[in-house]
């Protein structure tokens, strides 16, 4: 019998490893190619921050905390701080009103005392130059001339008169009721009515003492005056200063002459 070298099944066809055959590879999922990197950029999608120009990565921002949480907040705290400022405000205010208040009345006082007076007119003994309820202001002066209107105290009150003698003048009147003052005629066109007669009972011409002065109305009919002796001549420590003007009513604002 003859003997075969080879394999046990020689007569078997071997399998076509021609175009048709296909080498099988392990099943399993296929990985992607590392994207490519170039230094000094970023890989495309990435949210790394860009490098410096060393190369150097920079770091990342800090989280921007958005304002809107810390609105309320803040307006509240402000709200509180602008309250005690505003209470502050006012009293300050207050305080400065104060003041000028207080200032104001204590230069109205030192000025009432030392320099001005206002004083109120009663009566009708020096129409038409003042009238009975006007208000006058006084300065303070006793350097007195002719025909000035003098502000003088008697018993408690203060009295409105006009200077038409000084110390030595010889006083006599006219028969038209004229004031002659050392023989010569004062010019009064202050005065209304002077030929009437008033309250006389000293003997005229009539010498003014030393240190007083002789005064007269402008009313001349209805002024008790240094014609009479319930009155008499005015002591210059009777002189409280000179009138210089009516301030009140507005309708009668005037600068007395």
């Amino acid at each position: 019998m003859a003997t075969h070298r080879g394999s046990a099944n020689a007569n078997e066809p071997r399998p076509d490893l021609g175009n048709n055959a296909v080498e099988k590879k392990p099943k399993g999922k296929r990985r992607a190619p590392a994207p490519k990197v170039n230094e000094g950029e970023p890989a495309a999608g990435s949210d790394s921050p860009e490098p410096d120009r060393e190369g150097k990565r920079a770091a990342a921002p800090a989280e921007i905390v958005g304002e809107t949480s810390s609105e309320p907040a803040n307006q509240s705290a402000k709200g509180a701080s602008e309250a005690p400022r505003k209470a502050r405000s006012r009293w300050k205010i207050l305080g400065r009103v104060l003041e000028v208040a207080v200032v104001t009345a204590a230069v109205g006082i030192l000025i009432s005392t030392f320099f001005l007076s206002v004083l109120q007119i009663r009566g009708t003994s020096m129409e038409p130059t003042f009238h009975d309820g006007d208000l006058a202001v006084a300065t303070h002066s006793k350097s007195l001339e002719t025909g000035d209107i003098v502000a003088f105290y008697y018993n408690n009150k203060v009295l409105l008169k006009r200077v038409v003698g000084f110390p030595g003048d010889w006083i006599d009147f006219a028969e038209d009721g004229r004031v002659i003052v050392n023989g010569e005629k004062l010019d009064e066109s202050y005065v209304l009515d002077p030929g009437e007669g008033g309250n006389v009972d000293i003997n005229f011409p009539y010498q003014v003492p030393e240190g007083r002065y002789f005064v007269l109305g402008d009313h001349r009919s209805t002024s008790i005056d240094s014609r009479s002796e319930h009155l008499g001549t005015v002591a210059e420590d009777q002189v409280l200063g000179t009138v210089k003007a009516v301030v009140w009513p507005l309708t009668h604002v005037t600068w007395v002459d």
